[in-house]
């Protein structure tokens, strides 16, 4: 990836949101997610108990309706391909050969198309859920948070109102525009931003993350949080190992892999977290399964 493009994205991760075109789009956190669940768990109480009966039920009642049915036969298919897609996307990282590369690219886009036709034929079949009524309702208060038009954050560009009284169409190209402004911050990126040598030198002159970020861990985006810990997860394989062999130098997730077999034990990226731990600056942590800050949910999805 162009050394430039990943110094843009490291400056936006540090300061907590990207630049847009007269706007400045936030990168969420903890507190936002906080923010946006209990909204979302109301609306999902009020569909359920305002609606008429059986008219806006939970989409496993109404999927169990449909199987019982046989409207609905494709769910185990439609698991199988995307549990498919992780396997070939994580081997894809460690192709190295070109034209093998192509081929399973070639592969994935197929197989992404795929899924995408099971997934419409589903969410056409399954109608008016009451999670797609609390994540319609939701949304207004996702792009309010999303979008400001100065960069301390404090003026959003757009209201409540707003929102409300948008076209679909209208609605549709701003969250297309977010989730574009969004799509460079994958977990790949972040661990490669994580092994570089600017985000490495600036890891050695501290010991935690307040000292990285000037923040307490509840004020910190998920960028922010996976970008540390993966800074401190590469900080402690060179501790331990010293620089890892040159060939693979330049691609974090075989240094990972090299570090594990010197370890003969897990890599540090899926040991059990411990919050406390990447506040002390002790060991390195992966946040995913206690704070979901797989960058990917930061897409939104109606």
């Amino acid at each position: 990836m162009d050394f430039n493009l990943l110094k843009l994205y490291y400056s936006d991760i540090i300061n907590g949101f990207t630049v847009g075109d007269g706007e400045f789009i936030k990168h969420f956190g903890i507190k936002d997610e906080a923010f946006l669940q209990k909204k979302y768990f109301a609306f999902l109480d009020e569909a359920i108990k305002k609606s008429p009966a059986g008219h806006c039920l939970l989409e496993k009642d109404t999927l169990k309706q449909l199987q019982d049915k046989k409207i609905w036969t494709k769910e185990n298919d439609l698991k199988e391909k995307r549990d498919f897609l992780i396997s070939c996307e994580t081997a894809l990282s460690k192709i190295t050969n070109q034209l093998d590369k192509k081929l399973q690219e070639e592969s994935i886009t197929k197989l992404k198309s795929e899924i995408l036709e099971l997934e419409t034929e589903r969410h056409n079949l399954l109608g008016l859920t009451a999670e797609k009524y609390a994540n319609s309702k939701t949304l207004t208060y996702y792009l309010v948070l999303a979008f400001y038009k100065d960069n301390e954050l404090r003026q959003p560009k757009y209201t409540e109102r707003d929102v409300f009284d948008m076209y679909p169409e209208e609605l549709y190209e701003i969250i297309d525009k977010y989730n574009r402004y969004l799509e460079p911050y994958t977990p790949n990126t972040l661990k490669t931003i994580g092994y570089s040598n600017y985000a490495l030198s600036h890891l050695s002159l501290v010991d935690n993350v307040w000292e990285y970020y000037g923040k307490p861990l509840v004020d910190l985006t998920f960028f922010q949080i996976n970008l540390y810990s993966n800074a401190f997860n590469f900080k402690n394989i060179i501790k331990s190992h010293g620089a890892p062999p040159e060939e693979i130098s330049d691609n974090p997730d075989y240094i990972i892999e090299w570090a594990q077999s010197l370890n003969k034990q897990p890599a540090a990226t899926s040991a059990a977290p411990n919050p406390a731990d990447l506040l002390q600056g002790k060991d390195s942590v992966d946040f995913k399964s206690i704070l979901r800050a797989d960058p990917k949910n930061s897409r939104i999805l109606i």
